[in-house]
């Protein structure tokens, strides 16, 4: 039976160890990385519950083109996910669904040619090089390296760099704070089922929202001085 056919006719197995009033919630708020690896080991497709939500993972190719290529009209996204990026970007490719996500996706294609696709490829690894260029010293010294700060940094220079060509190390330390500080308040949300809305003047909803508008006037600032540039002054390949 092909992976589409599966995912159509049969009910993907519940990974073990859940219990019944919270599901999975405790295992994956305790060790993440673990649940993760048990997903990608149970199958082409998994469940799992988090409390009252149903989660259901794709771990194979073609699980992933049926659900958001071939037959996307038959699913939506779970809007707690994208609350936080249509907070910033509002609606876009990553948070849209059906014939709004089939425009912005037709209206994006060109950027993902093979070969710009290649081109990202040789800088995600040439920014993961520059990155761990000084690990082997720091470890010869006895210094720990904190794999989240890092993974988190690679991550806002691929972004600044695939989307917009800017260093955000070298030229937007505020910009790369703000994504930090967005990226941490989304997986809050995601990992915490209770939490305040958004209209609540919390520590973390304040925070957020500056960061919000930091990242709003960067931006701003960023695309006004492409849109006064000339054809053969634009960077070529971001997207």
């Amino acid at each position: 039976m092909s992976v589409a056919a599966e995912i159509q006719t049969t009910v993907p197995p519940l990974l073990p160890g859940g219990t019944m009033i919270m599901g999975h919630y405790g295992a994956f708020r305790e060790d993440p990385l673990r649940m993760f690896r048990e997903a990608a080991l149970s199958g082409p497709v998994c469940r799992l519950r988090i409390g009252g939500i149903t989660i259901y993972g794709l771990n194979a190719p073609e699980a992933v083109q049926h659900v958001l290529q071939t037959n996307y009209r038959n699913y939506r996204r779970e809007q707690r996910v994208g609350e936080a990026v249509r907070l910033i970007a509002g609606e876009n490719l990553f948070t849209s669904d059906g014939e709004a996500w089939l425009r912005r996706r037709r209206l994006l294609q060109p950027a993902f040619h093979r070969q710009r696709i290649a081109n990202f490829a040789t800088m995600i690894v040439g920014e993961a090089e520059a990155l761990m260029a000084d690990w082997p010293e720091r470890m010869a010294r006895g210094e720990y390296v904190d794999l989240e700060q890092a993974m988190t940094r690679l991550t806002s220079q691929v972004i600044g760099r695939a989307m917009l060509s800017v260093n955000l190390e070298r030229d937007a330390g505020d910009l790369r704070e703000s994504f930090d500080v967005v990226s941490r308040y989304s997986i809050d949300r995601i990992m915490n089922l209770l939490t305040p809305p958004l209209l609540l003047p919390t520590a973390k909803n304040r925070s957020f929202r500056q960061a919000v508008l930091t990242i709003r006037g960067a931006l701003g600032k960023i695309l006004a001085e492409r849109q006064a540039m000339g054809e053969d002054e634009e960077p070529a390949g971001d997207l």
